[in-house]
């Protein structure tokens, strides 16, 4: 089953509280020193992510292939930092949109308020953040 299949097929999230599948599980550890998320924290977090995405789906606030961009960038966070650092050109290969297409999905997640768009430098990418998760690390 493809990635847009199942995306197709599905109507509601599980609990979080239920096991996680590996697909969301952190891609890489970059061995930043900051003080490590419980790995619960960080799952709970994705979980609650793309439950907020899917329900603006749902109520038609936002386009199902901006769920499809949240889930690709949930695969990406790093359970350290709780930052996602994947290029344009990886999440426009994963999700099968072009690059104005993920634009406007991505502005469309952050405007929602789902994610946060953080600024790396003039030649790095832009790293993203779960907007719960940005607000915890900001009251740290």
């Amino acid at each position: 089953m493809t990635l847009g299949q199942m995306l197709r097929t599905t109507t509601a999230l599980d609990s979080p509280s239920e096991q996680v599948p590996a697909s969301l599980e952190p891609v890489a550890d970059v061995g930043v020193n900051v003080p490590r998320r419980s790995g619960k924290a960080t799952s709970q977090a994705k979980w609650e992510c793309l439950n907020g995405v899917l329900a603006d789906v749902a109520a038609h606030r936002l386009a199902q292939a901006a769920f499809t961009v949240a889930f690709v960038i949930v695969q990406h966070i790093n359970a350290r930092s709780g930052d996602a650092w994947p290029s344009q050109k990886r999440m426009m290969r994963m999700t099968g949109l072009s690059e104005t297409t993920l634009r406007v999905h991505l502005k469309a997640l952050i405007d929602c308020g789902h994610i946060e768009q953080l600024k790396r430098g003039v030649r790095n990418g832009n790293k993203y953040r779960l907007r719960r998760a940005a607000e915890e690390a900001d009251r740290d």
